[in-house]
């Protein structure tokens, strides 16, 4: 199905054996450290289904599997065709299975680029990544679209797919020579080009961030984009986590209670703790309106693990 739509090596190359529930940048921190571990995906249906006959077990069977309306049981049916033409489920299975090395491979080489100490991309903690260019451009080119797909996911905090023809169309112009500046929005993602970088910040779409009330004791996902966490002390039992704001985050940097290089739109869509109309901590800025404050409120930006997210090229033809 993904072949006939053109998917990239990510979508090719099937579901992983073995994932942290981390790694989907699910919302809830108790599921923090929980993995998801698939021993069977190698093992036919078939052989499954009288595994389980033979034990008495009962299984619980997928309707879409089973309804002609959806793509994958027209596929079935046509089975004995392609088994004819060798596109049997082993043969289908193994493709996948190197595929997925030749992944995993690929991914060493991204992370390794992403790193500190190669310096050419930097992650500041309110969101916001700066690529060199110059670097990005003599880098081989699926290197630099999965740096460029990996860094849109964590920047937008979607957990949708990065549409791989859309951003194969904006890494042509950025592998080019032009030094026009330009820009584009992805996956609830910025993306700036410059002659010398590329700047790529959480969108402000037609959606509102999110306004989450925050139990004491609790954490959670902000935005898909931000671990929040509330360590209570004292009478307070919530406090509103919110986005800053263009107005908070002007007024903070005129009083200089923060300084940052970051811009101030990027600034304005970070996590905020408020009680009532009262700013309480912006973590990300180091800002806290009392000492007491720091260690109670908690914001991080959870770059790598968005970044380990198979999320590149999911559908060719978008």
């Amino acid at each position: 199905m993904r072949l006939a739509r053109g998917s990239g090596l990510d979508g090719l190359a099937g579901m992983a054996p073995h994932l942290h529930f981390r790694d989907l940048g699910l919302s809830d921190a108790a599921m923090d450290k929980l993995q998801i571990i698939r021993p069977l995906l190698d093992v036919p249906r078939a052989r499954l289904r009288a595994s389980l006959q033979q034990r008495g077990l009962a299984w619980i069977d997928d309707p879409s599997n089973l309804s002609p309306e959806f793509e994958r049981p027209r596929l079935r049916a046509a089975r004995a065709l392609l088994n004819d033409i060798g596109l049997t489920d082993a043969m289908l299975a193994l493709s996948a299975t190197r595929l997925l090395r030749a992944r995993r491979a690929l991914d060493r080489v991204v992370q390794e680029f992403c790193s500190a100490d190669a310096g050419a991309v930097r992650v500041d903690p309110c969101g916001y990544f700066v690529i060199d260019r110059a670097r990005l451009q003599v880098a081989e080119e699926e290197i630099g679209l999965r740096v460029l797909g990996r860094v849109i996911a964590a920047a937008g905090g979607s957990h949708e797919w990065v549409p791989l023809a859309k951003l194969e169309s904006i890494a042509a112009f950025l592998f080019a020579a032009s030094g026009e500046a330009v820009r584009w929005t992805l996956a609830r993602a910025m993306i700036t080009a410059s002659d010398r970088v590329v700047t790529i910040e959480r969108e402000l779409g037609r959606e509102p961030l999110p306004r989450l009330e925050l139990p004491a004791g609790a954490r959670t996902c902000w935005d898909g984009r931000f671990w929040v966490g509330f360590n209570a002390r004292g009478e307070l039992s919530a406090v509103e986590v919110r986005p800053l704001g263009e107005g908070p985050a002007r007024e903070l940097l005129r009083q200089g209670a923060v300084t940052t290089q970051t811009p101030v739109r990027a600034v304005a869509l970070v996590p905020s703790f408020w009680r009532g109309e009262r700013l309480l901590a912006v973590p990300s800025l180091e800002f806290w309106s009392d000492p007491n404050c720091r260690g109670v409120f908690e914001a991080q930006f959870i770059w790598r693990e968005a970044m380990r997210r198979d999320r590149l090229g999911g559908r060719g033809k978008d």
